[in-house]
């Protein structure tokens, strides 16, 4: 039953956020991403949009703020790192602290593909506002503080309990 009420939550206020994307279509991101009350950093902003764009670019909104709330809970966890940047660049490394390639907790960060979003890809500014809405805490954890995901291709053995589908992919929280 939590998990069907948190989706439902979930639906609502991805379609709220979508509604206040929707009512500044006439506006350029930049200017959208400046006019916002709680200031973001820029840097950060930028890391959990690419993130969000190059994991869940393909997917429906509230697919796409669960990506980045995955970001949120991992930096609330204190089992990860504290930052965005630091979130999404986590991963095994070899003796000279280089990333080792496909081993890194978002897999495009290292799957070495070029990590430039499409400019004029709608889903790009999608995952712009996404990022922002997380970062200025307007979006509501539908995903029950999860700290994982996968796409539905692979079945990874974490052992944590499945919180939430959304779209392709499958949530999970990490228990203590």
């Amino acid at each position: 039953m939590r998990f069907i009420t948190g989706l439902l939550i979930g639906a609502v206020f991805a379609i709220t956020v979508l509604v206040s994307f929707t009512n500044n279509t006439n506006q350029t991101t930049a200017n959208v991403m400046t006019n916002q009350v709680t200031k973001v950093d820029n840097e950060e902003l930028m890391w959990m949009a690419r993130n969000i764009y190059f994991e869940a670019g393909n997917q429906s909104l509230a697919g796409m703020l669960a990506v980045g709330l995955v970001v949120n809970n991992r930096i609330k966890d204190g089992r990860y790192a504290n930052s965005v940047k630091d979130v999404v660049t986590q991963g095994k490394r070899d003796a000279k602290g280089n990333i080792i390639s496909k081993q890194c907790q978002f897999s495009w960060y290292c799957d070495g593909k070029v990590d430039i979003p499409d400019a004029k890809d709608p889903a790009w500014e999608r995952a712009q506002r996404a990022a922002l809405a997380i970062l200025q805490d307007r979006v509501f954890d539908f995903t029950d503080g999860a700290t994982h995901f996968h796409n539905g291709k692979v079945s990874p053995n974490w052992g944590f309990p499945k919180v939430a589908k959304i779209d392709d992919h499958a949530f999970y929280k990490r228990t203590p």
